[in-house]
């Protein structure tokens, strides 16, 4: 009986359910949909000159076209802008409130996030479509090219706007009354709180202005020193990411090695780090120029190498920087070769590849030269790969070397005016003499690593895997513009190079250096 009586309620409420005409008020929900705004690209734009255009399509399961009860909101944002002002208010990035957007872009270069809300003012239902903005000047982004126009510097500059297309500014300081004497060379050195386009030469060094490329007494890098110098006399400068920390490195002509810390605003190198470790700062070394740091350090936490002009041996920078770190002693795990860190040889050269290996060379300008080969791995270990005698014509003076970024082919430019190429995989054989351009000068042989980070296009990735070849027309023709820039594709099994990319007219080039898309 107790049975019965419970399914007979059961039946009779769910009767009453069916039964049920309550007042409610069931509305459509509008469904929303935006095209006709790219998702899933960069959108790339000249600022000062283009036009930001969008004509989106919105379509409404609920309204016919042209009676939807709508209000648009377009908002642009760099994508390391601050959010808010200094009193704490909220910053608005709106930039129109139109269905259609045609903005003339005058914000500075840079990559930026873009936000298109559509509100419908009748539900409250809103629909956001993002974009992606990547704004360039002429100068923004692309090959700076140092350049000597009878003892003075002068810049030129290849914008590459698309995998065809290419913006060339020649003689940019032409009209700057503020000149720098000699050019020496160029230094890029990216990193997200503003990055360092350096100019060398025989006055001092110089950090051109992130929008111009100006160079002034306001931007005289004696001005990022804790300490007073008569002139900065650059020999190289690296950002580098060390075990999980930032250092920004720089070397002078004498060896002093400084360091600062950019992620501090405004931080000065006010350090001097050339001290041996194992003389707790108070031995100073002679420190070489060039610099061994990995790309994507911080994720393998390993140590950017150095060289000790002074004890002839290699030593590595483990930690962040810091008042009391020095460079210790490289430390090497076991690998497939093996071979004593206190070489007893000058360095001639040192460079980083793409995957994260250090080669460097030692030996004599005019005689035995060494390769050393470090690969980089996981934990801040560092494992000997590569030992070998360069082959080479002794008698040939190696005036530059540069290391294939991916390939293990080493290239070099001797007093000759020729350039050969070496493979490491076969370290028996012979260099042999790939490139030589008669009438001409080469005075730049070089690789230019991308940073990972940056979202480029694979033909802008490309770049890096290229062989850059700078001269000058030296036939006895007086041309003020007479320089030649050459990109190479370096194919592997040592096939012939192929010439991808050359530009003429330009001037008597000295360096060259690419300055990555950002600050």
């Amino acid at each position: 009986m107790k049975y019965i009586l419970i399914i007979t309620v059961l039946i009779l409420g769910c009767v009453s359910c069916f039964q049920d005409k309550g007042n409610y008020d069931y509305r459509p929900v509008n469904e929303l949909v935006i095209s006709g705004i790219p998702e899933d690209v960069w959108i790339e734009k000249l600022t000062y000159v283009d036009t930001l255009r969008f004509q989106p399509d919105i379509t409404s399961s609920l309204y016919e076209k042209g009676k939807e009860p709508y209000t648009y909101e377009w908002k642009l944002m760099g994508k390391s802008s601050e959010t808010t002002d200094t009193t704490g208010n909220l910053i608005d990035f709106t930039i129109a409130r139109t269905k259609d957007l045609n903005y003339p872009l005058v914000e500075k270069s840079g990559d930026y996030c873009g936000f298109f809300w559509v509100k419908d003012t009748l539900t409250g239902i809103q629909k956001k479509q993002d974009f992606y903005l990547r704004l360039r000047t002429a100068v923004s982004d692309g090959w700076m090219i140092l350049c000597d126009e009878d003892g003075e510097a002068r810049l030129d500059m290849i914008s590459n706007m698309t995998e065809t297309e290419d913006l060339i500014s020649r003689n940019i300081w032409k009209d700057n009354d503020y000149k720098i004497g000699k050019p020496i060379r160029l230094c890029f050195s990216y990193r997200l709180q503003g990055s360092n386009r350096l100019v060398r030469t025989e006055k001092g060094t110089w950090n051109m202005d992130g929008e111009t490329m100006a160079v002034s007494a306001a931007t005289d890098m004696n001005l990022m020193f804790g300490i007073v110098l008569p002139m900065i006399p650059m020999a190289n400068q690296v950002f580098c990411v060390a075990r999980n920390s930032r250092a920004d490195l720089m070397v002078l002509d004498d060896g002093s090695l400084y360091g600062r810390n950019p992620d501090d605003y405004g931080d000065v190198y006010g350090n001097l780090k050339n001290y041996t470790a194992e003389s707790w700062g108070e031995e100073l070394f002679e420190c070489s120029p060039w610099i061994g740091c990995p790309n994507g350090s911080y994720k393998l936490e390993a140590s950017v190498i150095l060289y000790d002009n002074t004890n002839q041996c290699f030593r590595e920078y483990l930690d962040d920087y810091s008042m009391w770190n020095y460079p210790q002693e490289l430390q090497l795990s076991s690998g497939n070769v093996s071979f004593d860190i206190y070489t007893g040889m000058d360095l001639l050269y040192m460079e980083c590849t793409k995957d994260n290996y250090t080669f460097a060379v030692c030996g004599e300008e005019l005689g035995k030269q060494y390769i050393y080969g470090i690969e980089h791995g996981e934990g801040g270990k560092n494992y000997p790969r590569y030992y070998m005698e360069l082959r080479r014509n002794e008698s040939d003076k190696i005036l530059k070397y540069a290391f294939a970024p991916e390939n293990r082919y080493l290239f070099y430019l001797t007093d000759k005016n020729e350039i050969y190429q070496y493979n490491l995989e076969e370290p028996n054989t012979p260099a042999q003499r790939v490139l030589t351009f008669p009438g001409e000068q080469i005075t730049v042989l070089k690789f230019n690593k991308l940073v990972g980070s940056i979202a480029y296009e694979s033909w802008q990735r490309a770049r890096e895997s290229m062989l850059v070849v700078g001269s000058y027309k030296n036939d006895g023709t007086e041309l003020s513009e007479s320089g030649i820039m050459r990109l190479y594709e370096v194919p592997k099994l040592m096939r012939p190079l192929e010439l991808k990319k050359q530009w003429e007219n330009l001037g008597k080039i000295v360096d060259i250096a690419y300055r990555e898309t950002g600050k």
